[in-house]
C-alpha cells in the first residue's frame, strides 16, 4: 500500500469520529479515492426517498490508523567471566602458601630468641637423628602439619651442628634415598623464597619435607 499523505490520514480520522461521514464537494473526491484504495467502503444511509452516500472505515483503514509496534529494544549481553582455569587457581594456591610461610618466618623469628653461636666444642655431628629431630621440632614450632618447609629444617640443624648448607641439603637426599623422610616439590618454583629450597635436575624445586 502506497503511504498516506497527511491529508488522507486526516480524513480517516475524521471518518472514524464521526463513524459515517457523508461528503460535501471539497471532500467527495478524496473520500472516493479513499474508497478505491480499500480503505474506506460506501454505505447508504437515510429514508428510502432521501438516502445519502456515505462513507465508513474499511479494515484496511482501521489498521492505517493504528500506530506502527514499536521494535523491541534488544537487551544488551553481558559479557560473561571467563572461567578460571586449573593453572590460575594453582597460581593463586602458590601465592597463599609463599605468603603464609613468609608470614610463619616472620612471627617465628620475632616470637624466639636467636639462637647463640655454637662452640666448636659443642657441635653435632649431622647424622640422620639430627635432621630429622630438626624437621620434627620445626613442624611442632611452626604447625605445619607435618611438611615441613626445607629452610626452617635446615636453620635448626645447622645452628646444632656448624654445618654447611651444601652438607645438609646432600643428607636431606640421602634419607630420602633411604626411604626415612619424603622430600615434596613447591607448586611454583618461582616463589619468592625459592632459592632456599634444592633445586633438583629433572625434578624441580624441592622445597617440603614429611618425617616418617
Amino acid at each position: 500500500m502506497d503511504p498516506l499523505s497527511p491529508s488522507d490520514l486526516a480524513l480517516l480520522v475524521l471518518v472514524k469520529d464521526t463513524k459515517k461521514l457523508v461528503p460535501d464537494d471539497s471532500t467527495r473526491e478524496a473520500l472516493s479515492a479513499l474508497a478505491t484504495r480499500g480503505l474506506l467502503q460506501a454505505v447508504l444511509i437515510g429514508r428510502a426517498k432521501a438516502k445519502q452516500t456515505a462513507f465508513v472505515l474499511s479494515a484496511e483503514g482501521k489498521l492505517a490508523l493504528k500506530p506502527p509496534k514499536q521494535p523491541k529494544q534488544a537487551k544488551p549481553r553481558t559479557a560473561k567471566p571467563a572461567p578460571v582455569t586449573a593453572v590460575e587457581l594453582a597460581a593463586v594456591e602458590a601465592r597463599l602458601l609463599a605468603r603464609i610461610d613468609q608470614l610463619e618466618r616472620t612471627l617465628l623469628g620475632q616470637g624466639s630468641p636467636a639462637a647463640p653461636p655454637v662452640s666448636a666444642a659443642s657441635r653435632g655431628h649431622l647424622d640422620a637423628t639430627v635432621i630429622l629431630t630438626s624437621i620434627r621440632d620445626a613442624d611442632r614450632n611452626g604447625r605445619h602439619g607435618g611438611m615441613v618447609p626445607i629452610p626452617e629444617a635446615r636453620k635448626l640443624a645447622l645452628a646444632q651442628t656448624g654445618e654447611s648448607r651444601e652438607r645438609f641439603d646432600a643428607a636431606l637426599l640421602d634419607l630420602e634415598r633411604a626411604f626415612q623422610i619424603d622430600l615434596k616439590i613447591a607448586n611454583d618454583p618461582r616463589r619468592p623464597d625459592a632459592s632456599e629450597g634444592i633445586a633438583v635436575p629433572g625434578r624441580g624445586l624441592v622445597y617440603f619435607a614429611i618425617a616418617r
